[in-house]
């Protein structure tokens, strides 16, 4: 894919950085899901006494 900069110069990008990108960033999502779902778990625990 072609990205841009801010200053509009063109910068070209392999699909494997993209690829390997999207990979990092769907990582880093399933851990804050699992994150958040044990502190929201926690915080239920808590409200029931």
């Amino acid at each position: 894919g072609i990205f841009s900069t801010a200053r509009g110069k063109s910068v070209q990008v392999s699909d494997a950085s993209l690829q390997n990108a999207r990979q990092v960033f769907s990582e880093i999502e399933d851990s804050t899901k699992q994150v958040f779902s044990k502190v929201l778990f926690k915080s239920n625990e808590h409200s029931d006494q």
